[in-house]
């Protein structure tokens, strides 16, 4: 388990279910609302290719960029209520009313763990006109 000394924290664990085989890696994350920007400091975005909720920018600095998360994470689980198969029109709502907590359930693939190549974008405009290969994103 890795705790971070920030008020977000990441723990890292490997499921015995097929996972391991796969290279996926579920991480319980945990982060909280910035007091001053009142958001968690990240966007989502829907699967192209894959069912699912993918992150997308990560604020630099921010709760979740403190917190651990990485572009291209998957949201398998917000606050207990499992988003696997959902859509970003129903995860979304559930990352609105966390409140200033977040709990969040993710898996890493091994190409995506490393990735940091958005950070020298601005986040702001970077939301505005997003390039990413995805449908659209959600700044939370």
């Amino acid at each position: 388990m890795n705790v971070s000394n920030g008020p977000s924290r990441i723990c890292t664990e490997e499921k015995s279910d097929g996972l391991a085989s796969t290279g996926l890696k579920l991480h319980k994350v945990t982060l909280r609302k910035d007091a001053e920007s009142h958001d968690f400091g990240f966007s989502v975005s829907d699967g192209l290719l894959e069912k699912g909720v993918f992150v997308n920018l990560i604020r630099p600095e921010g709760p979740a960029d403190q917190g651990g998360l990485q572009p291209f994470d998957r949201i398998l689980q917000v606050n207990r209520v499992r988003t696997r198969d959902l859509d970003c029109c129903l995860t979304v709502p559930l990352i609105m009313e966390a409140g200033e907590s977040l709990d969040l359930v993710i898996s890493r693939t091994p190409l995506s763990a490393g990735h940091n190549g958005l950070s020298d974008y601005n986040f702001t405009k970077s939301l505005i006109h997003v390039s990413e290969p995805r449908t659209k994103s959600i700044a939370l």
